[in-house]
This record gives structure tokens, C-alpha cells and sequence, in this order.
């Protein structure tokens, strides 16, 4: 914390140039659909042949990852299809992201 014993000093506001705002603007629209994507959606909007996370019962989730295929829901691991009637998905986090080592 600065303490300045007179006031010497002035506070000045300056606007940042017009590009500035438009790229914060950008950057933080890209991160709210960014987050959006995270949040779960309703079922019918579901994606086809992606890994996903399918939750039943007002949003209590399976815990494996599924795919949605055109007869019906695969368990993306085994690749066997699965019984279940969803209500909600969002797309599959996993608990340990993939690394690279090179």
C-alpha cells in the first residue's frame, strides 16, 4: 500500500483505445459460451458421437462417459450399449487430464 504524505499526486483517467475494449469484449464473450459449455443441457439437445456425461433423475450423472449413437447410448470406454433414460448431459471432464511429455 502506497501512502503519499500531500497531494502531489493527480489521479488521471485515461480510456483505453477503442481495439483494447473490443478485444476484452471478445475474450470475455469466448469465455462465457467457454463456460456455458460446462453446465448441463437438456437431453434432446444431446450431440451425436461425442463423449459425454449423461445424468438422470434431475441431474445426478452417471460417472462414465457415454457417446450417443443412432440406436441409443454407448458407454465410451466399452463401447457396449447402455439402458438408461437420461434427462440431462454436458460434455465428459475428466478427473486426470491427458499430459504430453514432449
Amino acid at each position: 500500500m502506497l501512502y503519499v504524505k500531500h497531494s502531489t499526486i493527480k489521479r488521471v483517467m485515461i480510456d483505453p483505445p477503442i481495439g483494447v475494449i473490443c478485444d476484452m469484449r471478445r475474450i470475455f464473450n469466448a469465455l462465457i459460451r467457454r463456460l456455458a459449455r460446462f453446465g448441463w443441457h437438456d437431453i434432446a439437445s444431446a450431440p451425436s458421437d461425442c463423449v459425454i456425461e449423461l445424468a438422470v433423475d434431475d441431474r445426478h450423472p452417471l460417472g462414465f462417459p457415454c457417446i450417443r449413437h443412432a440406436d441409443g447410448w454407448l458407454d465410451a470406454t466399452t463401447m457396449r450399449p447402455i439402458a438408461v433414460s437420461a434427462t440431462h448431459w454436458r460434455y465428459w471432464r475428466p478427473d486426470v487430464l491427458p499430459v504430453c511429455c514432449c
